[in-house]
């Protein structure tokens, strides 16, 4: 039994074919309907009287939001749901709808299903008490203003709303945009690309949400960081930028979105889009490793697209993987991205191409064991598009499922079988209605000028040219390769490859003197795993516009042959093409890699750091790499900068562990360092400063005031520009403060932090002795992370002085966690850079001496404390 009535308000645009839907799922569900009607139409109000709605016209209104707001005042009902006629109401939980409400007002997630597989969610406030004076606002997509929340209340309801695309109505404002959607859409049918279903997502959201594209992001700090609407703002911009190739002014927005949403999905997916787009595939690897460690955005307060964390993710690291030469990577991924979401065909095409070398039998095993029991279902989908690129495994799908197959087909399966000549016979009954491809490939292979003549009334009279001299087996120098050529010639070497007609790759190689011809060749040649064939294949460009790809190609082709030399001097060559792209300097820089020329290594990334837009990965590998002593020794002599470095190091009772201490800070390779040691309340260890040969500030407390009270003592006293604090049980490597400080002079930085190792020690005889080592954290900044637990190490970061100023001293309230509460003001005023590179070990003893061992009844206190303070913070 129904607890609450309900009135159903909907809005109609040009979606009169789908009201009845909306109105059919909600049948048993409201008590009232009233129809704002946009259209006039008759149909519309035909529909709204079988089903005893209201009808308002917006023609009697000055706007939209006059007419809705009217129309709440016309109810009648408990609640109103808010529910237009593109939008239908998921079966599944409705019963909740028909229990008592506790709450005043419910979000519903919205589910808008695009073409392609495509699925945008977000939740909306659908559901709210006309009795609590609830009004419809302005906003880019008009929403219901929840009033003083503290009047209110609100929850979640455990329903779905479907949502078809605004654009699939019978008028779009945008004429031009939705051409260009067509345009996009049709070569997606072509290409079925994870670049074209890119385009295509972007296209069609755009058409959708022009509103976006309209607000300033300068004027909308209001959006932030509370509105619902403020990540679809910075996703539109940020998609619409790409779209218009302004990488680094997208990247910008990206960076500020992230700042302010560190663990929405989306953005890190669109990160990893924009760098994939310009071939910072490193960076965009990055990325979407991001988005899989997040996972699904869950929060109802984001508008997501369903897979940024799972399968697309997945999907674009399989693609990352395959041009970096790296298979089994890639395999691993796509199949991580079907077993998730089986209908999407360019994760399906991404797949043949990582395992293009396989046997179709033994391909087609392992797409039923990926598909399981849904391969029955999705058998019709794969044979289409496996048939779209002539894969002989379409035949064997075709077979088992027994699909019908038409003339065309059987003419195909011929070819497949080297049935030439009963092939061509068939294809021969109908002139007008055969595949280029077909005729081309059968022409060619049996060297049948007669066959070929045929269908001259057919083909574009340049191409025909070109595929006759193959026919006939003559020499082909120079020519002009057009677009469409270009494609059929690709095709061509595809179907010589999946048939292993390899006497004609022989004869392009011998006969064929052009460069693209052969580079498409070279290209097939070595993603088959024919790669001294590849090498054969490839000749010196015609043209100055194609020397960088046939470069590249001869230097990827090298490589593969362990030819590092060689392959070094393709890669220099494509570097004569100005300017020079990241995507060539790395090619160089893994070169270096691979052979072990740190000194080419460090050229490379410097030179890498200098392209634009900044590439984040080059940072975080300039920061690991030349950090050997020999190459910061050299830096520092090179460098005239050398700021002075405070080691505060804070000491009781443990001259042995202090001693220890004193000669790992003695084996430091930088020259500008001062040592300040705080004695608190211990015995006297002034003797074993006396010999460390750089300068020591000796303090002692008579009594002891505790650890924040000793860093505070030596942050006073310090001189140095920068501080890196120290306990004395803590060890030192001799190039820990030079990579530290090379980090800040190359990045111009305030604070950053290395990696560590944690040892753990006990007693033996006079000595300690290490039981077990472990590197228990490499995490990259994450302002967010640091507020939940404390993954910085005291004696990892190194931080400018002056941020003291800002920040305050350290808190001598707590005795223990107190750096952690130091790195949370530090961060509220500064960015951290993380060098990923451990370069000090900080101790454990089964003895128990450990404050956090110690002190543990304190420990859960303060950090009760620390969370609360935070959560007060906001």
């Amino acid at each position: 039994m129904k607890q609450h009535s309900i009135t159903l308000c909907s809005i109609v645009r040009h979606e009169e074919d789908k009201l009845e839907r909306c109105l059919e799922s909600v049948q048993g569900i409201v008590d009232e309907i009233i129809i704002i009607n946009l259209g006039i139409r008759m149909d519309t109000v035909s529909l709204a009287n079988q089903y005893a709605a209201k009808i308002l016209n917006i023609s009697n209104f000055s706007d939209l939001l006059e007419a809705k707001n009217y129309a709440r005042q016309l109810a009648t009902c408990d609640f109103i749901l808010c529910l237009d006629a593109n939008e239908y109401l998921e079966q599944k939980n409705t019963h909740f709808l028909t229990q008592s409400f506790t709450s005043d007002y419910y979000f519903f997630k919205i589910r808008t299903i695009y073409k392609f597989g495509l699925v945008e969610t977000h939740s909306s406030l659908r559901l709210f008490s006309r009795k609590k004076g609830f009004v419809f606002k302005e906003d880019p997509v008009e929403q219901v203003d929840i009033k003083d929340p503290f009047e209110v209340t609100g929850d979640f309801m455990q329903n779905v709303i479907y949502r078809d695309p605004l654009r699939n109505g019978n008028k779009c404002e945008d004429d031009e945009m939705n051409l260009e959607l067509k345009l996009i859409e049709e070569e997606f049918d072509l290409h079925p690309t994870l670049s074209s279903y890119f385009n295509y997502l972007i296209e069609s959201r755009m058409v959708d949400n022009k509103g976006y594209l309209n607000i300033d992001l300068s004027r909308s700090s209001g959006l932030y960081p509370n509105s619902l609407h403020a990540s679809k703002v910075i996703v539109y911009k940020v998609q619409n930028l790409i779209r218009q190739k302004l990488y680094q002014e997208a990247m910008d927005i990206l960076k500020d979105g992230l700042v302010l949403f560190p663990n929405f999905t989306d953005l890190n997916f669109l990160l990893g889009v924009l760098y994939s787009e310009i071939n910072y595939l490193k960076d965009a690897e990055r990325a979407f490793l991001k988005c899989l460690e997040i996972g699904e955005t869950n929060s109802p307060f984001y508008y997501s697209i369903e897979g940024t964390g799972t399968y697309f993710a997945n999907a674009y690291l399989a693609d990352i993987y395959v041009k970096l030469d790296q298979y089994e990577l890639a395999g691993q991924h796509i199949v991580r991205s079907i077993s998730d979401q089986k209908g999407i065909i360019p994760f399906f095409a991404l797949f043949i191409e990582i395992f293009k070398n396989a046997v179709p039998e033994d391909l087609l095993s392992k797409i039923k064991i990926i598909y399981g029991e849904d391969y029955s279902a999705f058998a019709d989908l794969l044979s289409k598009y496996l048939y779209s690129i002539r894969h002989p495994l379409a035949l064997l799908i075709f077979d088992e499922e027994s699909f019908a197959i038409d003339n065309k087909l059987k003419a195909w399966r011929l070819q497949v079988q080297g049935k030439y000549e009963e092939s061509k016979e068939i294809l021969s009954q109908n002139l007008c209605d055969v595949e280029h491809r077909e005729v081309i490939f059968l022409s060619i292979i049996t060297k049948d000028i007669n066959f070929f003549e045929k269908f001259r009334d057919n083909i574009d009279p340049q191409e025909w040219e070109f595929f006759a001299r193959m026919v006939e087996r003559v020499r082909i120098d120079l020519y002009d390769v057009k677009v469409q050529l270009s494609r059929k010639i690709k095709n061509l070497f595809y179907d010589i490859f999946m048939l292993r007609e390899y006497e004609v790759v022989e004869y392009v190689i011998h006969q064929v003197n052009d460069s693209i011809i052969r580079y498409e060749l070279a290209r097939l040649l070595y993603e088959y795993q024919f790669s001294e064939l590849a090498l054969q294949a490839i000749v010196e460009p015609h043209k100055p516009t194609e020397k960088s790809k046939v470069f590249l190609l001869a230097g990827r082709i090298l490589k593969k042959l362990d030819m590092y030399g060689d392959a070094y001097h393709y890669y220099l060559r494509a570097l004569e093409d100005r300017p020079p792209t990241l995507e060539k300097l790395f090619n160089i820089y893994e070169l270096a890699t691979i052979v072990g020329d740190e000194s080419t290594q460090i050229e490379y990334l410097n030179r890498m750091s200098k392209v634009i837009p900044e590439s984040d990965w080059v940072k975080a590998k300039r920061r690991i790499t030349g950090n050997s002593k020999e190459n910061l020794i050299e830096y520092f002599l090179k460098n005239q900068n050398k700021p002075l470095v405070s080691l505060i190091i804070r000491t009781k009772n443990r001259p042995d562990l202090l001693k220890r201490c004193l000669n790992s800070v003695e084996s430091q390779i930088y020259p500008s360092i001062e040592v300040v040691v705080v004695n608190d309340g211990g015995t006297d260890v002034s003797q074993l400063c006396e010999d460390l040969r750089f300068q020591v500030r000796y303090i002692v407390h008579e009594e002891s005031k505790g650890r924040a009270a000793a860093l505070n003592a030596g942050l006073l006293s310090a001189t140095g520009e920068y501080i890196n604090f120290l306990d004395d049980d803590d060890l030192l490597y001799s190039t820990h403060v030079a990579m530290l400080v090379k980090t800040i002079l190359n990045e111009e930085v305030p604070v950053v932090y290395s990696d560590s190792m944690l040892r753990m020690e006990a007693m033996s005889e006079q000595d300690w002795v290490v039981i077990h080592k472990k590197q228990e954290y490499s995490q990259e900044f994450d302002r967010a992370l640091l507020r939940r637990m404390n993954f910085l190490p005291i004696l990892t970061v190194m931080f400018r002085k002056d941020l003291i100023n800002q920040t305050g001293l350290v808190n001598e309230d707590y005795n223990v966690l107190e750096d952690w509460d130091f790195w949370i003001r530090l961060s509220d005023v500064a960015d951290f850079v993380h060098v990923a590179e451990v370069s000090c070990e900080y101790s454990q003893r089964v003895n128990g001496d450990n404050a956090t061992q110690t002190e543990g009844e304190s420990f859960q206190i303060i950090r009760s404390q620390i969370y609360g303070k935070i959560q007060s913070l906001g």
